[in-house]
């Protein structure tokens, strides 16, 4: 250790104000003064029709499943392929072109624990006219 550097180094500040350091870091050569870096950074954020209802069912779905929880329905899920993991029969795609309500497409009728690999191989895939009919007859027009 050196003893000697630290001894010199010990209150170099203490109480004594820095204006060459303070003038560096609030002044205008620091890029990050008052945020600037940040506000000008793109955030990504998308507003079209489809992403509210996207961001709509995933409420939907978070309130059944925190009730389901409460009532102990919900098993262990995990995210590899012979995990269970939660479903939504008809994909939020499907809903928004046929103009289902956001809460239909996050109530129980809809949703489904079933394995990973299921799962994924189902992704891309709508459901027929009678699956859609019967969950949404399921939620007996709740809306």
């Amino acid at each position: 250790m050196n003893i000697e550097g630290l001894k010199q180094g010990h209150g170099w500040n203490r109480g004594q104000p820095n204006d060459m350091q303070r003038a560096r870091w609030t002044g205008a050569s620091n890029p990050n003064w008052d945020g600037r870096i940040n506000n000008s950074r793109p955030k990504n954020y998308v507003n079209d029709e489809f992403s509210k209802y996207k961001r709509e069912c995933k409420q939907a779905t978070y309130r059944t499943i925190y009730n389901m929880r409460k009532e102990g329905l919900v098993p262990l899920t995990g995210k590899q392929k012979t995990d269970l993991q939660l479903d939504h029969i008809i994909p939020y795609k499907q809903g928004f072109e046929l103009g289902i309500s956001s809460s239909i497409i996050g109530s129980r009728n809809n949703l489904r624990f079933i394995l990973g690999e299921e799962n994924r191989r189902k992704w891309d895939s709508y459901q027929s006219a009678e699956i859609v009919e019967s969950i949404i007859k399921g939620t007996y027009g709740l809306q």
